[in-house]
C-alpha cells in the first residue's frame, strides 16, 4: 500500500469470527451427510434425490430474491445441508451396478467422475470471478437443471 492511504478492515473475519465460521460450516457439513446416510437407507434414490434437488432450488431461489437476513441465512443452511446430502449419494452412485447397469456402468462411471470434476472447477471460477450476486443466480439455473437430469438419468438406461 501507498503511504497515505486509510484502509478500514473492519469487515475482515478475524480468529474467533473464523473458529466459529468454521465450526458452523463443520457442524452443517456433518449434519449433512448424516442426514444423506439416512435417507439413503430408507428412500430410493429417484425419490430423495429429486427432492433434494428441488430444495437446493427453492433455497437458491429464495437467497436470490434477498428475503432478509434470516431468510438469507437459513437458505444458506438449506444448501450446505442438501449439497452435503447429495454428495454422499453421487459418491456411491458412481460405482453402483443396479443403477447404471452392468453394460454401461464404466461409461456412465466416467461421465460422472467428469461431471463432477468439471462442477467444482465452474464453482471456484464463480466464486473468484463473479460477485456474490450473480454467483447464486448461476447456481440457481445449475440447480434447476439438476433437476432435471436426476429426473431423466434413471430412465436412461
Amino acid at each position: 500500500l501507498e503511504e497515505g492511504t486509510n484502509m478500514d478492515c473492519g469487515g475482515a473475519i478475524h480468529g474467533s469470527q473464523f473458529l466459529f465460521m468454521a465450526l458452523v460450516n463443520g457442524g452443517v457439513s456433518v449434519f449433512g451427510r448424516t442426514l444423506g446416510v439416512v435417507i439413503k437407507k430408507r428412500v430410493r434414490f429417484q425419490i430423495s434425490q429429486p427432492i433434494l434437488a428441488v430444495t437446493l432450488v427453492i433455497s437458491y431461489g429464495v437467497l436470490y430474491m434477498k428475503l432478509g437476513y434470516l431468510g438469507m441465512e437459513l437458505s444458506m443452511i438449506a444448501i450446505k445441508i442438501g449439497c452435503s446430502a447429495m454428495s454422499l449419494e453421487a459418491i456411491c452412485l458412481s460405482s453402483d451396478v443396479n443403477y447404471f447397469g452392468t453394460d454401461t456402468i464404466d461409461r456412465f462411471s466416467a461421465i460422472s467422475a467428469g461431471v463432477a470434476s468439471f462442477g467444482t472447477i465452474v464453482g471456484i471460477a464463480m466464486a473468484v470471478f463473479l460477485d456474490p450476486y450473480n454467483a447464486v443466480l448461476w447456481n440457481l439455473v445449475f440447480s434447476c437443471v439438476q433437476v432435471c437430469v436426476v429426473m431423466v438419468i434413471g430412465r436412461l438406461r
